[in-house]
C-alpha cells in the first residue's frame, strides 16, 4: 500500500480540540481491542526486560518499577502522569510508593477503564484520572511522568509542552 493511503493521525497543532480528535482516532477504538495484545495492566509503551524468560506482564511491571525508582517517588508526594493511558503507572505508583497520582488523557475509553480500575483497586483516595488536555492541568506536583506522549504532541508543540511541565512542577520537582 502506498503510505499516503494509510490513515494516520495528523500532527498536532496544539489546539486541545484537535488533540482530542487525534487521540480519539488512535485510542478510542475500544478497550477490548487493546486488551487483545497489551499486558494485563494495559501498559501501551515498550516493556523493560530484566530477564530473558519474563513474559509481557512481568516486563511491563518492571518498566513501571524502574520509572518509579528513577522518579525517586516517596510516600505522600504528588505525581502528575501526563498522557496516562489506562492508568497503570498512576495506580502502580500509588500502590507501591504511596504517592497521590493525577493522570490526564484525552481518550474517553482510557478514562473509563482507568476509573473502573481505580475503584476496583480501592485507590479512589490516592488516584484520579481525568479527560483533560495536558496543557490545561492546574496545580503543583512533586514529580511528573510522561511516558510515550511526545509523539502525539508534535515537534512544533514541544515548547508549549515543556512550559506546561515547568508551570505545574514544584521548584524542586523531578
Amino acid at each position: 500500500w502506498p503510505l499516503e493511503t494509510i490513515p494516520n493521525e495528523k500532527p498536532s497543532s496544539g489546539d486541545p480540540k484537535e488533540n482530542k480528535q487525534n487521540i480519539a482516532y488512535h485510542y478510542d477504538v475500544s478497550n477490548a481491542f487493546y486488551a487483545l495484545w497489551l499486558d494485563k495492566e494495559m501498559v501501551y509503551t515498550c516493556a523493560y526486560c530484566t530477564d530473558w524468560d519474563n513474559d509481557i506482564d512481568q516486563m511491563q511491571q518492571d518498566k513501571l518499577e524502574i520509572i518509579c525508582r528513577k522518579l525517586r517517588l516517596k510516600p505522600g508526594e504528588t505525581l502528575l502522569d501526563v498522557g496516562c493511558g489506562w492508568g497503570a503507572l498512576s495506580c502502580y505508583a500509588a500502590q507501591h510508593y504511596g504517592v497521590i497520582a493525577y493522570g490526564v488523557t484525552l481518550s474517553e475509553q482510557q478514562v473509563a477503564y482507568a476509573q473502573e480500575k481505580i475503584k476496583r483497586l480501592g485507590l479512589q483516595d490516592r488516584v484520579r484520572i481525568e479527560l483533560k488536555d495536558y496543557s490545561t492541568v492546574e496545580g503543583q506536583f512533586d514529580k511528573v511522568a510522561a511516558i510515550g506522549i511526545q509523539e502525539h504532541i508534535g515537534f512544533d508543540n514541544y515548547p508549549k509542552y515543556w512550559q506546561t511541565i515547568r508551570r505545574v512542577m514544584k521548584r524542586d520537582g523531578l
